[in-house]
């Protein structure tokens, strides 16, 4: 006697009935529009934090700027000063802070905001997901 094929219900355990085609329709377009509906909020949140990414690297540009310039002019005024070692070491050591100073703005335009407009770009392709019942 052949086996039947498939997963055998054990007794007592019967399969769930099929749902009709048009409950699984239906089924399947909920489940998309709250699919769409979700991903197009995140979509917007992701949106509303490159914005405020964006502000605040702008705004810290301002401050972080002005020491990085006033480092640069005091390593000119240092390096200038004389060839001895000590004036190379400390005009180096403004430009590090200068450049550490800046860092943060930078990383923010530079990597942040990328990041994030690479995930706002993943749920905006997830909204337009065709979802099909299994």
């Amino acid at each position: 006697m052949r086996r039947p094929r498939g997963r055998v219900p054990r007794p007592g355990h019967a399969r769930p009935p099929r749902k009709p085609a048009r409950r699984r329709d239906a089924d399947s377009e909920r489940a998309r529009a709250g699919l769409q509906r979700y991903s197009a909020a995140r979509a917007d949140e992701l949106t509303r934090e490159i914005r405020s990414q964006l502000k605040r690297a702008l705004w810290a540009l301002i401050p972080t700027g002005a020491v990085f310039v006033g480092t640069v002019i005091l390593s000119r005024l240092a390096d200038g000063s004389g060839s001895h070692w000590f004036s190379n070491t400390v005009a180096d050591v403004l430009i590090l802070i200068g450049w550490v100073v800046l860092w943060a703005p930078i990383a923010i335009l530079g990597t942040d905001v990328w990041v994030l407009a690479g995930l706002r770009h993943a749920y905006r392709k997830l909204a337009s997901v065709e979802v099909r019942p299994a």
